[in-house]
């Protein structure tokens, strides 16, 4: 199989209808694998709310939905903003189901260029904003009788490229 799937589009079929009705937060949903994942989940039923840094990009997508979609600009990385951004979506949907940890990216060059704080910014987009997000979330998952944690990562944990910093994280 060649070329990236098609794109996820409003009524589409699926086939993953196990998630309609379900409240799900997904990170970083305005670009790529985010967008995608959260425009499945719309087709399928879910509640859906959604955070990236970009206001425009959240309005646009909204905008392109045929149901509602909670969005709120926020930087994963922002202390406390996050975990405001989970319990204000549980309290709009009654609860939460799951969440996706797919917001992610690197900063700094290649590894003679990246500096301690490169190392650190990637560190936080990537793995704290995770560790945040499941933190967040586990009481309302509980509350709702369990849920699911879905963390998006890259193959570069695996194969490694430049910058090294992000395959590190």
């Amino acid at each position: 199989m060649s070329g990236s799937p098609a794109p996820v589009r409003p009524g589409d079929p699926t086939g993953w209808s196990g998630v309609r009705d379900k409240r799900v937060l997904v990170t970083g949903g305005t670009r790529g694998l985010g967008e995608q994942i959260v425009r499945l989940l719309v087709a399928e039923g879910a509640r859906v709310a959604t955070c990236a840094r970009g206001a425009r990009d959240l309005t646009a997508l909204a905008a392109s939905l045929d149901s509602p979609l909670f969005t709120q600009a926020l930087d994963v990385t922002e202390p406390e903003r996050l975990e405001e951004f989970v319990a204000a979506m549980a309290n709009r949907f009654g609860g939460l189901d799951g969440v996706v940890a797919c917001a992610g990216g690197s900063r700094g060059g290649r590894f003679e260029e990246a500096d301690a704080e490169d190392w650190a910014a990637t560190w936080e987009v990537n793995v704290g904003h995770a560790a945040r997000l499941v933190r967040a979330a586990v009481p309302h998952l509980r509350a709702a009788g369990g849920g699911s944690v879905v963390v998006i990562s890259s193959i570069s944990g695996w194969k490694p490229g430049p910058p090294v910093q992000y395959g590190v994280a």
